[in-house]
Formats: structure tokens, sequence, C-alpha cells
């Protein structure tokens, strides 16, 4: 009789340890997926101070990035913080890209970042252009225009600037622009100009314009 209380003993003991064994696997197992989950739901690179002014801060350089909430996209950050993937291969920066999320483009995949394609399309077409991307969270068009001079520095942008910009979709009352088409060819300042003429009659908009052309 005490025999048979002795294995039931036992047999409850190890029924009780392997219900607990369970459970506890089933724990870590669950976070392990929720750890893996929120890695690729919503990883962004944290922000660093960036030393050269370029942008007020940027991303860690180097590092894998996943954003899950509007679809899904993934990434790696270069080697200054900024998303670009596309190999420069030795070719020097013609054109630069500053802006906001927009521009960061961390929603999207990093091979359909605007910088990419536009990289892409460069080189189907044998052309030695190079776009480089510096755009970055919460970089409105002023904090761009404040890093503007520290960006043209760093990176001598051989044919344009291309700002991202939210201004126009407030629709002010007054736009200030200061030599907008400064460095531009002929034929690129008229298309500027043609531009600022329709902003102005469409949205009944006062242009400060400061240029040193006097003719235009």
């Amino acid at each position: 009789m005490a025999g048979r209380t002795s294995e039931k003993g036992n047999t409850t003991g190890k029924t009780i340890f392997c219900f607990i064994g369970k459970v506890i696997g089933a724990g870590i197992t669950a976070f392990a997926i929720l750890a893996l989950f929120c890695v690729f739901y919503y990883n962004p690179p944290v922000h660093e101070p960036c030393g050269n002014g370029v942008t007020s801060y940027v991303r860690q350089a180097d590092t894998f990035w996943a954003r899950g909430t509007e679809g899904f996209a993934m990434g790696t950050t270069d080697d200054s913080g900024y998303n670009n993937s596309y190999p420069a291969d030795g070719r020097k920066t013609a054109i630069l890209m500053m802006g906001s999320s927009q521009t960061e483009g961390l929603y999207v995949n990093e091979d359909d970042c605007v910088s990419y394609l536009l990289n892409e399309k460069y080189a189907e077409d044998g052309s030695n252009r190079y776009v480089y991307n510096v755009g970055m969270s919460a970089h409105t068009i002023y904090r761009n225009i404040s890093n503007l001079e520290n960006a043209l520095k760093v990176y001598r942008p051989a044919e344009y600037v291309a700002l991202e910009t939210g201004t126009l979709a407030m629709n002010p009352e007054i736009l200030v622009l200061d030599e907008p088409a400064a460095g531009l060819d002929p034929e690129t300042k008229c298309d500027i100009f043609e531009i600022l003429q329709k902003i102005r009659k469409q949205r009944n908009a006062a242009i400060v314009l400061v240029s040193h052309h006097m003719e235009k």
C-alpha cells in the first residue's frame, strides 16, 4: 500500500514538473515570437548627434531597420546614418537630396526609396550622376535651409540640391525665396521663374525674391 502511494506521489510530482516546464517553455517561446515581431514591426535606428551639421541628427550607422506600420519595409543605413543603399562606385555626388521623412524613405523598402530609384535609372542610362540622400525625419524646410551651408561644404553636389518642403501645402500668403535660381543654367532658370509665376497667380501669394539677376 505504501509502495503504491509512493508511486502515485512520484507520478503527480512528475506531472506538476512537466506542466511547469511546459508553461515556462511556452512563455519563453511567446516572448521570443513577440520580440521578433517587434523587431520587424517597428525597429527604426535611433537618432544620434550629427557631427558635421549636414542634418541636426542622424540615424545609427550601418544598422538594420524595419517598419510594418504602413505596409512593410526594411533596409540598412549607410556608414553616415542615412538611407542610401545604392553603391556610389567612386562616383561623386551630383544631386543632394534633403528633406524630412518622405525624403528619408523609411516607410518603403530601401530599393524603393526615391534616391535609390534615381541612381538605378542613371545607371541604366549610363550616366555618371550619383544621388545622395540626407533626408531625416522632422527636418522641415526651415531646418534644411539652416543646414544647407554645411551640407554643400561636406557633399559638394555638382548639379542640384533637391529640398522637400511642405510649405506650399500650407498655402502661405508670403513666400520668401533667396536666389532660387542661383547656379542654374538659363533654361532651368526660366522654368523656375515660370513655376513661381504660376504659384503666385494660382494661390494669390506674394513672393519676395532675392536675386543678383536684375533682368529677371
